[in-house]
């Protein structure tokens, strides 16, 4: 991370938050994880805080914490695209090139997926009942048929 250890850290504690989002149970369990991470995220902006770009992992990674534990489809997309801005933001100040790129593409794929799942009312094919792939789509094909 180029000697940003805010990032760092962030990636790392993110990479748990995502590994644990996937299932559905502790989803449920927002009110536990989210305040959890949050201060995690925060504890460890203040611990590695050397400049004001420090502060932008932090925020990219507590916006993401509630896109994955508290939101749905649309929402969920949204959100993650606005944490995706900050990170971008933070990569390209701290000169990382490569991740600055990666979250063009992330950032590019969500608005696409956006533009397809609203302006044009396309849907994904259905996801089998429970997966947790359901909740990063438009809905289910059943979901569409009784629309």
């Amino acid at each position: 991370m180029l000697g940003s250890y805010a990032a760092a850290i962030s990636c790392g504690l993110a990479a748990t938050r995502w590994g644990l989002s996937i299932f559905a149970s502790i989803r449920k369990k927002a009110k536990f994880f989210v305040p959890l991470y949050v201060a995690l995220f925060i504890l460890s902006g203040i611990f590695t805080y050397r400049e004001w770009i420090d502060a932008l992992p932090v925020i990219a990674s507590i916006s993401g914490t509630y896109a994955l534990f508290c939101c749905e489809k649309l929402k969920l997309r949204v959100v993650l695209m606005i944490g995706g801005a900050f990170w971008m933001l933070h990569n390209f100040l701290a000169l990382s090139y490569g991740p600055f790129v990666m979250e063009t593409f992330i950032l590019f794929s969500n608005a696409l997926m956006i533009y397809r799942l609203k302006a044009e009312n396309k849907k994904l094919p259905a996801d089998p009942e429970g997966n947790f792939l359901t909740r990063f789509s438009g809905g289910s094909t059943m979901d569409n048929l009784t629309k």
